[in-house]
């Protein structure tokens, strides 16, 4: 058997060694708690300066502000600005409606110069107008005429049915006057929602 080499470990210098790093770590600790704390204080400061800016500064601000929406000179400047900016919103849409009527009013039928022209075209010399009635907002041309005989009155509905110019034309015929005979005839125009009004 060989003989056992004795051990030249030395327990002692391992447990000083130990100890050593155990208290070197500790205080490379320290340091980094240090320098967190530092971090913290900084972000802390800079957080209470910018709470102190809001309240303080920007309150004062704010004050002066209000100060001056709240002075009266202010708010009668203001509520006379809304008074004429609603008298304007009113006038304008006055306007819009005044111009709206008026186009209205321009689309209706017009007893025009050609109008008139068909009306005595029809008549072809057999019949007499006696008078004539318009009516734009209904487009009604009312003819009230006299003839010698009813043939010529039904035949001056006819001409006017013909003609083209009208969207009807009603005739419901004729009676003895005096001198011969009298009838009415109604000439419809077309409106601007393109029908006639009967």
């Amino acid at each position: 058997m060989s003989a056992l080499k004795p051990n030249k470990i030395n327990f002692l210098d391992g447990l000083k060694e130990d100890a050593k790093r155990e208290k070197s770590r500790k205080r490379k600790g320290g340091k980094h708690l240090w320098f967190l704390a530092a971090c913290l204080l900084v972000i802390l400061a800079a957080s209470g300066y910018y709470a102190f800016q809001i309240y303080y500064v920007l309150g004062n601000e704010m004050e002066a502000s209000a100060a001056y929406i709240g002075d009266e000179e202010r708010q009668r400047e203001y509520a006379e600005a809304e008074a004429v900016r609603a008298a304007r919103d009113s006038l304008a849409a006055e306007a819009r409606n005044l111009r709206n009527a008026l186009e209205s009013i321009e689309s209706y039928p017009d007893l025009d110069r050609e109008t008139y022209g068909v009306l005595a075209e029809a008549a072809a010399g057999q019949v007499s107008i006696e008078a004539l009635s318009f009516s734009a907002a209904r487009g009604v041309a009312a003819v009230s005429g006299s003839c010698e005989g009813p043939l010529q009155a039904s035949a001056y509905a006819g001409n006017l049915r013909r003609s083209g110019s009208f969207a009807d034309v009603d005739y419901y015929g004729y009676e003895s006057g005096t001198g011969g005979y009298v009838f009415q005839v109604y000439c419809y125009m077309t409106l601007p929602g393109g029908e006639a009004d009967e």
